[in-house]
Order: structure tokens, then C-alpha cells, then sequence
């Protein structure tokens, strides 16, 4: 999920990287490429054209969260920042499952990423 409503929702990506520090700047650039969370800035191809682009510079993630019938919302990650913004929904994004789980030390619910 992605948009500004969504920021705190368990499942959006904002919140995921928000319990990492992670939401902005080159330190959040800087902890997503890491473990444990290990997003991979692996560029991305137009539908249209077959052209492919940015590969090991620019991450980008669809999320579930549509915005119109021709755009959806996505998080880009690059070597000096994060962006969640919106894009048209010909441009081949990866896919990054998150899921719920229940931590055993503090017993919260806390979003992790899937294997």
C-alpha cells in the first residue's frame, strides 16, 4: 500500500521502512540495500518498448495500492534517497511481498519481509 493515508497501515512499505529509520535521505538509501531488509536496486523495463534501464542504480517497487486505471503507486529507491511516488503502470517494476509476523521478544505484530 502507498500513499499518504497509508503511511501507519500494517502492510505499506512506508511503515516498513519507518520501523527502520529508513524512510528518506542516504541513510535510508543506505539501510534498505542491507540486511535485513536487502531490496535490490535492480532498474526496470518499459512494456512498451522492451527498454531496459537503470539496472544496479534505481530500485522500484510496485505496491498494491492503485492510483488511477493508468497509474499506481510505487516506492523508488535510489544511491541518495528513497521516493514513494506514483508512475504509469506500463513500466515493469519488481514485486516485493511483505508480510506479518508475530516477534516472539516483544510479542507485536511488526511487518518483516517475506522469503
Amino acid at each position: 500500500m502507498s500513499g499518504t493515508a497509508n503511511n501507519n497501515v500494517s502492510g505499506s512499505f512506508y511503515n516498513l521502512l519507518n520501523q527502520y529509520n529508513a524512510t528518506s535521505g542516504t541513510t535510508g538509501a543506505t539501510t534498505i540495500v542491507q540486511l535485513p531488509l536487502a531490496f535490490v536496486r535492480s532498474g526496470y523495463m518499459y512494456l512498451a518498448s522492451g527498454y531496459v534501464d537503470v539496472t544496479g542504480y534505481v530500485g522500484d517497487y510496485w505496491t498494491r495500492t492503485t492510483y488511477s486505471s493508468a497509474n499506481a503507486y510505487r516506492l523508488a529507491l535510489y544511491p541518495t534517497g528513497i521516493n514513494m511516488n506514483v508512475a504509469n503502470r506500463y513500466y515493469a517494476f519488481s514485486l516485493r511481498w511483505l508480510c506479518l509476523a508475530l516477534k516472539s521478544r516483544d510479542n507485536l505484530r511488526r511487518p518483516y519481509l517475506s522469503d
